[in-house]
């Protein structure tokens, strides 16, 4: 059985498949995923992640809104992709989030943009953080 998982990530409209790269800060080579759409969504349109602090709020286990405090403006725009992934291969690396080290099929995309975000009720906030926080908070 396949989950429904998503990836946020450079503007381009048509990805077919998603390759493993290596990032350097963890020493994971993967691509990194989600198994909620929110979260991505946000990341798609966050430049610098390491200066960050993310917030989730959730309910019965969905995201429905946040908060994003970043010493920047979120980028006009960012990519939402849909992916086809065999939980098998799928990693958790914590606070959320997970990696697989297999290429993935993209099944759609969506652009993405700062309304779509602050129609979820996301809240997006200025401040200086040196140090990233995601957290979820249920409610």
């Amino acid at each position: 059985m396949r989950k429904e998982v998503f990836y946020h990530g450079s503007p381009i409209a048509d990805l077919t498949t998603l390759e493993p790269q290596l990032d350097r800060r963890l020493g994971i080579r993967g691509v990194f995923l989600s198994h909620e759409p929110y979260g991505p969504m946000v990341f798609s349109l966050i430049s610098d992640r390491s200066r960050v602090h993310v917030e989730y709020k959730t309910k019965r286990g969905q995201f429905f809104g946040g908060k994003i405090v970043a010493p920047f403006d979120l980028n006009d725009t960012g990519w939402l992709y849909k992916l086809e992934v065999d939980p098998d291969t799928i990693t958790a690396i914590g606070h959320g989030e997970f990696y697989s080290s297999q290429s993935i099929k993209v099944c759609s995309c969506k652009k993405v943009t700062r309304e779509d975000v602050l129609k979820m009720k996301w809240k997006v906030m200025r401040d200086s953080h040196d140090l990233p926080s995601f957290r979820v908070v249920p409610l």
